[in-house]
């Protein structure tokens, strides 16, 4: 009995060392627990604070550490415990912890879908502004590649104001370059820019269609002118508007040596004509004797055989200028005309039997085709252009020229149809 007695109370003290060993160990467990709860709790009112800055929040006034165990019992201080079991993170209010921690978990929830707006704003943008790397919300909300993304749009969206700076800073340019002006302040405007770059774009198709109808009028001119027109779209235009002005002014010096060459022939037109008609005047002062009784003598011929103008009708113009003839006395190659003196300065004799002549002058139509002929041959046909007191001018039918006309060679109008 003395044996059992003794192992019992060997056993006994063995499990109340034990139990002091197992307390010892567990009071400090139980220590370190607090401290690392206490560190939770200071961590998570620390986390709530740096998240309620500039959030317009107060999630942080909403719990509350302290180092002694705060009052939970209602029956002592309802308001107290009503208030600490709503805000404390003390180990002693483990069984309320979950809902002091809602309005955390609230902030929490809060922030990430503040986030995700973010990055979605983020992406939006720079679709919108069609940058060409393409980013994707999601990684604006990763951190490993929010920083590097962050600046890569940040980059893009600079120089996207930079090229539209320069595009406002171009058309403000350009508009002075056309001679009107634009405010870059208004083109700026986000909101009223529109109405100012219609009017530019206005004022820039005005402008074209103005340039248009120059290049369309200059390509005439150059096209009456037989001179090559200009290209407006070349880069070298400048130096085609030189040339095409240099070429203007070889038409123009052409043209007046022309003006120069057509007086001077005039002129020698003027001296020849008054040449011939003093070389006529002789000639039918010398025989006029002559004419006279060659002209008896052929009345008397033609009244014998029956010929001249009938006397059973008036004699008409036609009638006489069929009788007209006269001679080419001067032929102009260069400008294509020949000068003609009709006989008896355009009058055409009437016979009276038995004896008795009269002159009759005849009238020369303008734009009537006279016949050349040299020894009974056809030359050419002329065509009258203009009438004058003692020759007349007309001009040589290219197409029915057979042969050159030389001074000399008879004209007479052809029989009518």
């Amino acid at each position: 009995m003395g044996i059992v007695n003794k192992i019992v109370n060997v056993v006994v003290v063995i499990l109340a060392i034990a139990c002091v060993v197992l307390g010892t160990i567990l009071f400090k467990k139980r220590e370190q627990l607090r401290f690392r709860g206490d560190k939770m709790a200071k961590t998570i009112k620390n986390v709530s604070a740096i998240m309620d800055k500039e959030s317009e929040t107060d999630f942080s006034k909403k719990i509350d550490i302290t180092e002694q165990k705060p009052e939970l019992d209602e029956k002592k201080d309802p308001k107290a415990a009503a208030d600490n079991k709503a805000k404390s993170l003390h180990l002693a209010n483990y069984e309320n912890l979950e809902n002091v921690l809602k309005p955390f978990e609230k902030q929490t929830g809060d922030l990430m879908r503040q986030r995700d707006q973010l990055a979605d704003a983020l992406n939006t943008v720079s679709e919108s502004l069609k940058i060409p790397d393409t980013y994707g919300a999601t990684v604006f909300k990763s951190i490993k590649t929010y920083d590097e993304k962050k600046k890569a749009l940040l980059d893009s969206v600079a120089k996207v104001n930079t090229r539209d700076e320069a595009i406002v800073e171009q058309i403000v340019s350009s508009s002075k370059a056309l001679g009107f002006t634009v405010d870059p302040t208004v083109l700026k405007d986000l909101e009223n820019f529109r109405p100012a770059l219609n009017e530019f774009g206005g004022k820039v198709d005005a402008f074209k269609k103005r340039m248009d109808s120059y290049s369309s009028h200059i390509t005439k001119v150059c096209g009456i002118m037989e001179i090559t027109p200009p290209s407006m779209t070349s880069e070298n235009y400048a130096g085609e508007l030189s040339s095409v002005e240099g070429k203007f002014k070889d038409k123009k010096a052409e043209h007046e040596n022309t003006k120069k060459e057509l007086a001077a022939t005039k002129d020698e037109l003027n001296e020849t004509k008054d040449k011939l008609k003093n070389e006529l005047a002789a000639k039918a002062e010398l025989e006029k004797q002559k004419a006279e009784m060659a002209e008896r003598v052929e009345n008397m011929k033609q009244i014998i055989a029956g010929e001249g103008f009938p006397t059973d009708r008036k004699i008409t113009n036609e009638d006489l200028l069929r009788k007209l003839t006269g001679k080419v006395v001067e032929v102009n190659d260069k400008w294509n005309f020949v000068i003609v003196q009709f006989d008896h300065e355009g009058q055409v004799k009437v016979h009276k039997p038995p004896f008795g002549k009269e002159f009759v002058p005849t009238e020369i139509p303008v734009g009537r085709t006279l016949m050349v002929s040299r020894k009974n041959q056809p030359v050419a046909e002329i065509k009258i252009t203009r009438v004058l007191d003692s020759c007349s001018v007309a001009d040589i039918v290219p197409a029915k020229k057979w042969s050159d006309i030389q001074p000399g060679d008879v004209v007479k109008f052809p029989e009518a149809n």
